[in-house]
């Protein structure tokens, strides 16, 4: 006669089979790695700022796939990055080139069911090209951008890097790295060309104001975001004028990594 301990065994290993087989035909369809060089294909990351006070879990889907595992605001998916939520490769998904369609949203409690929508659209992408989509804001003043991106970091031993404003209600901001201003007055949904630094301090803040202001509206220090041989997306993100320092809506000054160097 089965006992209960035996019923739960056999209910675990069912549902462990169900789940590697979700995440492995996830994988089959959309999920690679940016270097694994499969011919033919597209390669897009996804930076979500969409940030609710809540903060709830979305899903990613491609021409109605999912791709993407449950995941919060600020993000950047595939890869995570430094001061975000995510691990920290500098990985991209895969996808068929040509016109592919964008749907994010919060689904249904235990469900892949979209419940509320936060972006759907197109995208027109080429084959053998990166591009990351970046969206910012929420509601029906959600916004997007979508960035090629530049992997190739072989010619330059030092970090490379972009910076984006993706702050709503900050028209114009300035990058600084410890007491130097590295990018001056980004316009919001604004991406500057890509530049490295000089010289490397590790104690250094990175520190975003808004454009010829003194006070900081979002600070962040770690090694981790001037490696050789890597290069970084960063991004302000979040709304100024958010107290306290729990409220995932407050201002942030996040990375991703584009690519980098074994």
């Amino acid at each position: 006669m089965i006992n209960m301990k035996q019923i739960n065994t056999l209910i675990f290993l069912i549902l462990a089979v169900f789940l590697f087989s979700c995440v492995k035909n996830r994988q089959n369809q959309y999920v690679v790695k940016y270097d694994t060089g499969i011919t033919g294909q597209a390669r897009l990351k996804f930076n979500i700022n969409s940030a609710k006070i809540n903060n709830p879990t979305m899903l990613i889907k491609i021409d109605n796939v999912v791709v993407s595992n449950l995941l919060t605001a600020r993000t950047p998916f595939p890869g995570g990055g430094y001061n975000t939520g995510g691990s920290n490769y500098a990985d991209f998904l895969g996808v068929a080139p040509g016109s592919r369609e964008i749907n994010i949203a919060i689904p249904k409690a235990r469900t892949s069911t979209d419940s509320i929508l936060i972006y759907k659209g197109n995208l027109n992408l080429e084959s053998a090209k990166y591009y990351t989509l970046h969206v910012t804001d929420t509601a029906d003043k959600v916004k997007t951008l979508l960035v090629e991106e530049n992997v190739d970091n072989s010619f330059v031993p030092k970090p490379g890097f972009r910076f984006i404003n993706l702050m709503p209600n900050v028209p114009s901001v300035d990058l600084y790295y410890g007491p130097f201003k590295i990018a001056s007055g980004i316009n919001f949904l604004n991406i500057t060309p890509e530049f490295t630094l000089d010289s490397i301090n590790t104690a250094f803040a990175w520190t975003v104001r808004e454009a010829n202001a003194t006070a900081n509206l979002a600070t962040y220090t770690s090694a981790s975001t001037v490696l050789n041989n890597t290069k970084y997306t960063i991004f302000a993100t979040g709304y100024k004028g958010i107290p306290g320092t729990t409220d995932v809506r407050r201002p942030f000054v996040s990375f991703f990594m584009v690519s980098k160097q074994p």
